[in-house]
């Protein structure tokens, strides 16, 4: 009998996505979200393109995090007949785990800056907030850098200005990220080095520096899309599969047995 090890176990409905989408047997896996799925711990990994083919790539480790094996599930593109899904199966001798796609994003997102809405300009103080559309931001602080060594990292040399945003922000989940955007000033020429949030999807950029209001001035960008990347995943273990092919193996080969047994008595009689 087969065992559904794909029970959601993350803080997303499923059934209000679609009904037909149930909790029970199905897993919700952001891209390089970690969750528990049965005794294992899966993450999606990210999608390849062959051809008319688009496999999304499922890394299952143990429980210590050491990688096990990756299930490809794919989709075939097909415009004419419509796409079609197929699973992917780990092979053990002694039960099979098998995974098939529910639903999966078919197109490629886009990267770089062309994957952020338009930038909104906030001219604030320390200790101010801003409301992110998932996250609430507080600028705790900026500070000079004077370490050459980092200011080499940024290509910039010792005798230029460099200065490093903390900004504190909160998920809906109130977990704490830190963010930290450079603000540079080479000669009379600003530069500036945003700092991005992926598990957000936030972009900050500390363009300007006022030290008689004393405000700081911040470029926030979002994505276009409120949640990242994600699959809907159903996974089963099928217990001694191998075991069972065998034994259909063998009873075939005694039907067979039996028919020729049964053909050269016939024959027998016959002469």
């Amino acid at each position: 009998a087969k065992d559904i090890i794909s029970s959601n176990t993350s803080r997303y409905d499923l059934t209000v996505l679609d009904e037909q989408y149930k909790n029970n047997e199905n897993i919700l896996l952001m891209l390089e979200d970690t969750l528990k799925m049965g005794k294992y711990r899966v993450t999606y990994t990210g999608k390849e393109r062959d051809g008319i083919h688009v496999y999304y790539n499922v890394l299952y480790m143990n429980q210590n995090n050491e990688e096990l094996f990756t299930l490809k599930p794919f989709v075939q593109l097909n415009a004419r007949m419509g796409n079609v899904r197929e699973p992917s199966t780990k092979h053990y001798w002694d039960h099979d785990v098998f995974t098939y796609l529910q639903y999966a994003e078919l197109e490629d997102r886009p990267k770089g800056d062309e994957q952020f809405k338009e930038p909104t300009e906030h001219n604030i103080k320390l200790g101010d907030t801003i409301f992110a559309s998932n996250a609430i931001l507080i600028l705790e602080r900026i500070q000079a850098v004077n370490d050459s060594n980092i200011k080499a990292e940024y290509g910039l040399s010792a005798a230029d200005l460099m200065v490093k945003g903390s900004i504190h922000v909160y998920d809906f989940d109130t977990k704490m990220h830190e963010m930290n955007p450079v603000f540079a000033a080479v000669g009379t020429r600003v530069i500036t080095y945003p700092d991005t949030l992926n598990k957000l999807g936030l972009k900050i950029d500390l363009f300007k520096i006022d030290p008689q209001t004393e405000t700081i001035g911040l470029k926030i960008q979002e994505t276009k899309y409120k949640t990242k990347e994600f699959i809907i995943l159903q996974a089963m273990v099928f217990p001694y599969i191998n075991v069972l092919w065998l034994g259909c193996i063998i009873m075939a080969i005694g039907i067979i047995i039996a028919i020729v047994e049964r053909i050269r008595k016939q024959k027998a009689i016959a002469r």
